[in-house]
């Protein structure tokens, strides 16, 4: 079974809330979220 993969939050000042709606719209299995430690 394939998954569907999302991804947020690309550096440490991003707005984490950005992914609620594809996480609520069931558009994705699981979800990533990276912030760079380059601070």
């Amino acid at each position: 079974m394939p998954y569907r993969i999302g991804s947020a939050q690309g550096f440490y000042g991003d707005d984490v809330t950005r992914a609620l709606p594809m996480i609520e719209g069931g558009h994705v299995d699981i979800v990533c979220f990276e912030a760079l430690s380059e601070l």
